[in-house]
Parts: structure tokens; C-alpha cells; sequence
């Protein structure tokens, strides 16, 4: 028997030179749709599947998230149809060293395993990719047409400078009230499981995608669509350029100058280097999709509890917040169900002891139950 581990670190940023050169190591060929995280995830399982004979096994330790969302769908569930089998698991327990981990204990067998079972120390009568006991039911779930845009992650700034306190926005305002059209109030993750209103602590500036100046020669009324396209793509379009710019609003331009370009100028991204005024993902979709709706649903994606409520639009919302452009009270009685809870527990991600929400695993996949009544007396009761 071999011991191999895994450190999740390791597939992050901060080593990028052993990331990008396990392919040559290990020359797996990768899926176009694996993010760099998942190749690694997959090249590190199957070279180990590899070098097992028929009947052979090995132990891994892990973060518990190898049995989770996709790094389970590269990994292990790859290695189940390949006909591997996992005769004993620990799905999650904390990391005995200083490090704030929590992993898991999985022994892989390549061959079919005629023995006992014994997940988390307790006999079973077999263990899923999962790290769970069969139930009736194997396999990953679809993803539904019928919840195609109707979860959505926040916005990316990459920038913590675009962020600002209540008073330094009022303060811009004041100073000139144009300002208003690019501060927000910013909603993030921490609000929505630390504030007891859970409204935004903090404001946003947000030039939305617009050029940066009007600087460029020649004339917009005058351009065909492939020249206007370059000049909204290079933040530069000529003086005759009837939609706002960000040096349109030269106060608010200069603190994301001053707070955000020295950050921007750092990151390995081209695009977010050379568009430093904007966000990083504005989300662009989320937004127009919610424009002309009154609120939506809200929950924070990392969070000890499964809590989604109501919030108003006209706010920017953070990365760390999962929006559903749904404003009915059915629809918060579909999201704050057992059954929507219990499907999120199953498929869900996790970061150390907190669930993570994945639209893609928790909602996409999740068959809506039909509340007719609970539109009617939820109205009611909920005080709409």
C-alpha cells in the first residue's frame, strides 16, 4: 500500500511554476472545461490510479474537498467508472497540525473489494465518491434548462479599493451629486451572516464597463461597429462619444486610481491590468436580469447556515454573495425548504466547517417544487 497526500495549496496561485508543470510531469491530457484547480485534482488521482495493479491499494489524505462538487467529478467519480473502489473513507475530520484544514482519509482499491466496508468508523455496506453510503439512487444530478439564469455569483472587483465606508460615499456626494450614479452600497458575504439586518456596512464605486476617456482620434458618429467595438475594448474612444466615461467622474476616478491601479498592475490577467478602472467580473448578466425587479433573493455562499432572504436591488453584490433573480414568496419557501436545504448539505462544497453554495451543484440541479398555495398565504402572512 502506497500513502499519497494532497495540499489543496498547492493548486492555488501561489505556486503557480509546480501547477503548470505537473501536465509535463505527469502528461495526463486535461479536459478543455477543467480549470487549472481541476486538472491538478485529476492528473494527481489517476497517475496514482495508475500506478496501481489490478487488486491493488492506496491510501490518499486530502482536503475533504476531493469528494466535493467538481473536484469529485474529476477525481473520484473518473476513478469509480474506471472500476476503483473505496473499501474504507474518513469523510472529514479536522487536521491534527496548526494549519485550520479539514480533510479526508480515502483508501483506493482498483478492482472490486469483497471485505467490509467502514466509513468514519462505522461498518457500512458501502462508500460513494461522495464519502456518503449508497442510497437508491447513484450518479451526479442534471443540470435543468428550466434554472438556466436564475442563480448568479456577485461581482469580482479584484480591488479592495474600490470599496469605501458610508461616510467617505456620503462625503463624495456631497461634494457633487453626480457622484450618486456610480456609489453603491456593497453587499457582502459578511453582512449577511454577521449584521442582525443584514444590509451592506459598506459602499462601492462602479463605473460599469464604460471607457476610460474620450481621447482617441477620429470621430464615434463617423466609426463602423468593428471600430467602436476596439474603442470600448481599449478604454479609449474619441471626444465625440455620446455615453459616460469614468473621467467623467474625475473624484471618483482618481481614489481607483490611487487605491485600485497599483494592485492591477500586479495581477498576472491582461485585461485586468489594462481595464483597472472596472471590476474585475462586473457580471454583467446578473444586473440586466434583475433590472426593473424591486428585490431578489439573497444568501451568502459561505455560510453555517442555509438563510436566504430579501434584498433590494440598486446595490452592488459581492463575489461572496449568491443572487436569485426571484422576488416571490413561493420562491423564498422553495429556497428555505428542508428539501432545498438537504439537497444543498449533499451537494454543496465546504470551506473548513462552513457550507459553500455552488449555483452550479446546489440550484442548477435542484428541482423547484411547486407551492400554488404558499403564493397566496405567504403574501399574507409575510406581510407583503
Amino acid at each position: 500500500m502506497r500513502l499519497w497526500g494532497i495540499r489543496r495549496l498547492l493548486v492555488g496561485k501561489r505556486l503557480p511554476g509546480i501547477r503548470d508543470r505537473l501536465p509535463r510531469l505527469f502528461s495526463e491530457p486535461t479536459s478543455q472545461r477543467s480549470t487549472r484547480q481541476r486538472r491538478f485534482v485529476r492528473l494527481f488521482l489517476l497517475r496514482v490510479g495508475r500506478l496501481l495493479k489490478d487488486g491493488g491499494m492506496t491510501g490518499l489524505l486530502a482536503t475533504n474537498t476531493i469528494a466535493q462538487g467538481d473536484s469529485r467529478e474529476v477525481g473520484l467519480d473518473q476513478l469509480a467508472a474506471q472500476g476503483f473502489c473505496i473499501p474504507r473513507a474518513v469523510s472529514s475530520a479536522k487536521w491534527p497540525g496548526e494549519a485550520s484544514l479539514e480533510v479526508s482519509h480515502v483508501w483506493l482499491r482498483r478492482g472490486a473489494w469483497a471485505g467490509a466496508y467502514v466509513l468514519n468508523e462505522q461498518a457500512v455496506a458501502g462508500i460513494t465518491p461522495f464519502l456518503t453510503v449508497p442510497g437508491a439512487i447513484d450518479g451526479n444530478p442534471y443540470r435543468l434548462a428550466a434554472n438556466v439564469d436564475k442563480s448568479f455569483i456577485g461581482s469580482v472587483l479584484s480591488g479592495i479599493g474600490f470599496v469605501l465606508t458610508s461616510e467617505e460615499a456620503q462625503f463624495l456626494i456631497a461634494c457633487n451629486p453626480r457622484n450618486k450614479n456610480c456609489l453603491f452600497p456593497y453587499l457582502n458575504g459578511e453582512d449577511l451572516n454577521s449584521r442582525w439586518d443584514q444590509s451592506p456596512s459598506r459602499w462601492v464605486i462602479h463605473l460599469r464597463d464604460w471607457p476610460l476617456n474620450r481621447e482617441a482620434d477620429g470621430f464615434w458618429n463617423k466609426a463602423d461597429a468593428k471600430q467602436r467595438k476596439a474603442g470600448r475594448q481599449s478604454g479609449n474612444v474619441p471626444a465625440d462619444y455620446p455615453d459616460p466615461v469614468a473621467v467623467d467622474y474625475p473624484e471618483l476616478l482618481a481614489i481607483v486610481r490611487d487605491r485600485v491601479k497599483p494592485h492591477r498592475d500586479q495581477v498576472n490577467r491582461k485585461v485586468y491590468r489594462e481595464k483597472w478602472w472596472q471590476f474585475a467580473e462586473i457580471c454583467q448578466n446578473l444586473y440586466s436580469t434583475i433590472t426593473g425587479m424591486g428585490r431578489v433573493l439573497v444568501r451568502a455562499q459561505v455560510s453555517r447556515t442555509h438563510a436566504p432572504m430579501f434584498a433590494q436591488v440598486g446595490q452592488v453584490f459581492s463575489m461572496m454573495c449568491i443572487v436569485f433573480p426571484l422576488d416571490k414568496h413561493s420562491d423564498f419557501a422553495n429556497l428555505q425548504s428542508n428539501l432545498h436545504e438537504i439537497w444543498v448539505n449533499e451537494y454543496s462544497s465546504s470551506l473548513k466547517k462552513d457550507q459553500r453554495y455552488t449555483p452550479s451543484d446546489c440550484f442548477e440541479t435542484f428541482g423547484p417544487v411547486n407551492f400554488p398555495v404558499m403564493a397566496g398565504v405567504g403574501s399574507v402572512r409575510l406581510g407583503r
